[in-house]
């Protein structure tokens, strides 16, 4: 049996639904910004591999790396859940003690696949009812599975609401499949959840009948309301998936979940959708902050480049009612050169006729008012009394009315 058929029909589904809307995210930021929004994700994209690779560092320097020199009985359950689930490499894997942190995971980095494993879950499990195997099975299911080689891929549709956590709680679903084929029993798995559910102590003591049966009242409107805003499904949902895929006699009807629940999720989910629905809005507001100016600026630079303006057409949105200049009559143009033609030769003439009035007008002045030396007798030699001289007053002539040019401005107009 190949790993790929533990994948849930419901995963598929949403899987295809979340490439397709992922992709065209990445072609439309990609030809929308001509490459320049791939700067901002590579920026992105490095601040989360440097926590991410800060994490790792502090996870060496705390934690037990399992190995079989180090925790061999639990380094061989790793080997051997690596095995059942056709992984080509057994992942790098660290106990770590945090606390009280009651959880376990699976991350990539750089191409590398790791497994962390809390100490209070381990502890809280038998280790003889391969409640272990499951868990660890469960986290290896999601490196098996491809969930975290296609994350960044889908990075656009996570942040959808609705979406987003639906498709991680089908890969949930999945990866469950995935820890009870490493664990080999189908009671394992169905204890392993016990185990998250109530902890080591009371896990023992869990009627799982009665546990099924709260299943029931997930499907509520509050119910619904939260669960649709998580990345992991209910606990008793999980035990009743894994029952009626391994034991087809056992009875499990579905929980039909509040329609309404649908509606208010995106607003008041447990947080996460709120949170994706502001990373959604980040992503597009992001997208249009570099699409929007880069595609002003490749437009501008286009019509500079085409250096293309239609005269004639702007001149004809703009007076609609007249003819352009560029299409006058070839009649038109001659008579209006004609016109213009003869004014400027009728006000030649009119020129010359000025130019001899003013000619002469000096000459047919007469000079009344000479100039003369007055001698007196000749006994008084040595005084001579001169007349004053009278200034004489030119009268021009006055200019005719330049007629030529009014002529031509009414030819023009």
């Amino acid at each position: 049996m190949s790993i790929l058929e533990l994948r849930t029909e419901k995963e598929r589904t949403l899987f295809t639904i979340s490439l397709v809307i992922s992709c065209l995210f990445w072609a439309g930021l990609i030809l929308g910004t001509l490459g320049l929004g791939l700067m901002y994700v590579a920026v992105g994209a490095g601040v989360v591999l440097m926590s991410q690779a800060m994490f790792l560092a502090a996870l060496r320097g705390n934690g037990v790396r399992i190995t079989k020199d180090q925790l061999p009985d639990l380094y061989a359950r790793i080997e051997r859940a690596a095995s059942r689930l056709q992984l080509e490499k057994v992942p790098e894997a660290y106990l770590l003690n945090d606390r009280g942190f009651f959880n376990a995971f699976a991350t990539r980095f750089w191409g590398r696949d790791f497994v962390v494993l809390y100490t209070e879950l381990l502890e809280a499990c038998d280790e003889e009812d391969g409640s272990i195997d499951f868990i660890i099975g469960h986290e290896l299911g999601h490196l098996a599975l491809g969930h975290l080689k296609f994350a960044p891929l889908l990075l656009p549709s996570r942040a959808i609401p609705l979406l987003g956590p639906a498709y991680s709680r089908a890969c949930e679903y999945s990866s469950d499949r995935a820890g009870t084929v490493a664990a080999q029993r189908p009671e394992a798995a169905v204890r392993g959840l016990l185990v998250l559910a109530a902890g080591g102590r009371y896990a023992k003591q869990i009627n799982v009948e009665a546990f099924l049966e709260q299943r029931l009242e997930t499907g509520n409107f509050w119910s619904g309301v939260v669960e649709l805003g998580r990345s992991h499904p209910y606990l008793p949902k999980r035990v009743g998936a894994l029952l009626a895929d391994t034991r087809p006699e056992v009875a499990v009807p579905a929980v039909e979940r509040n329609p309404m629940a649908y509606v208010a999720a995106p607003f008041f989910g447990a947080g996460a959708v709120g949170a994706s629905a502001m990373a959604l809005v980040m992503v597009v507001g992001m997208g249009a902050a570099i699409a929007i100016p880069s595609f002003i600026r490749y437009k501008e630079a286009s019509a500079a480049a085409a250096g293309r303006f239609d005269l004639p057409e702007a001149l004809s949105d703009s007076v609609p009612n007249e003819e352009p200049i560029g299409e006058m009559k070839a009649e038109e143009l001659e008579a209006l050169t004609k016109a213009l033609e003869a004014a400027a030769q009728q006000a030649a003439v009119e020129a010359e006729k000025e130019g001899a009035q003013l000619e002469q007008a000096p000459a047919a002045l007469p000079n009344e008012w000479p100039t003369q030396e007055v001698r007196p007798a000749a006994q008084e030699p040595e005084k001579v009394v001169k007349a004053k001289r009278t200034k004489v007053k030119k009268v021009k002539a006055p200019r005719a009315p330049k007629k030529p040019k009014a002529a031509a401005e009414e030819v023009l107009y």
